[in-house]
Parts: structure tokens; sequence; C-alpha cells
């Protein structure tokens, strides 16, 4: 009984830890949710399959609904070129993280995660922390693509945090 007991606490020390699913962010070939690219940035992004392509220089895109503590996922590739993907939480004076994908075509997986004045990036494994003093408390999550060439997004996800 005593086993039984330990491993149900144990169960439900994982489950509190990690969670919910994250809640897709794209979907489809629309940009629900988003404010879509408008004016000249309008002609740098494009959304098919719940894959977002753009072709740098593009301007942020940002969501509708703002979030406070939270944490993202998200695949990105590069397709072509040597551009920077970034990654803003809580709006464009919030957090903003630098993803530099791996090689052109292969994927890299992100998890980033914003809790009060910090945030702990892991890409492909590499982790990485920082603390912004005096963030936002909430904000838009936003993502841009610097340089020249072109990246796609993938899997983005969301999961807020108590």
């Amino acid at each position: 009984m005593k086993t039984k007991n330990i491993l149900g606490c144990a169960l439900l020390a994982i489950l509190a830890c990690h969670g919910p699913e994250p809640r897709p962010l794209l979907r489809g070939s629309e940009f629900t949710g988003w404010r879509a690219p408008s004016g000249a940035d309008a002609a740098h992004w494009s959304l098919r399959d719940a894959r977002l392509t753009c072709e740098a220089p593009g301007g942020p895109i940002w969501t509708e609904q703002e979030f406070g503590d939270c944490e993202l996922t998200l695949d990105v590739r590069l397709i072509e070129g040597r551009p920077t993907a970034v990654l803003y939480a809580r709006g464009p004076r919030g957090f903003q993280i630098a993803l530099e994908p791996k090689p052109t075509g292969e994927w890299s997986h992100i998890r980033a995660r914003f809790v009060g004045e910090t945030n702990d990036v892991d890409i492909d494994g590499q982790a990485s922390a920082g603390v912004m003093p005096s963030v936002a408390k909430s904000g838009e999550i936003g993502l841009s693509v610097e340089g020249s060439g072109s990246v796609e997004f993938a899997r983005v996800g969301v999961r807020t945090l108590p």
C-alpha cells in the first residue's frame, strides 16, 4: 500500500510540473488570434497548414491576446540565407529572444518560460536564463525575422503558468 501511495504522489508531482499541453497559436491558413501583417510587412509573411513563413526582413506580428507568466514552445527552421528569428514575450518592450536556427532545413525546438522578471530558454537542449527588471507583467507574443533569407515557424504553442 505504501508503494502505491508513493507512486501516486510522484505521478501527481510530475503532472503538476508539466501541466496541460500548450495551446496552439497557429491553425490552418488564417491568422486567427493574430494581428495579421499589414502594409509592407504583409508581403513578407505567409501562413499555410499551420506553418508560418517569413522572408526577412519581416516586422513583428503579434497575438491579439496578452499573456503574463507563460511557457512558449515552437519549432523554427532556416529555409534560406542567414536570418535571425526573434521571439517576443509581453509586447514590444518585453522579453526579446534571438533564435539562431540550425543549418538549412533542420528544425530547432524551442521552449521558453517567462515568469516574473526572469526567462529560461532551451534551444535544442542548450539552456540559458536571463532577468529583465521592470518588464511588463503581460503583453502580446510576437515573432519577427531579421537579416536576409527566410524562416519557417511551426507548432507554436503557449501554456499559461500559475
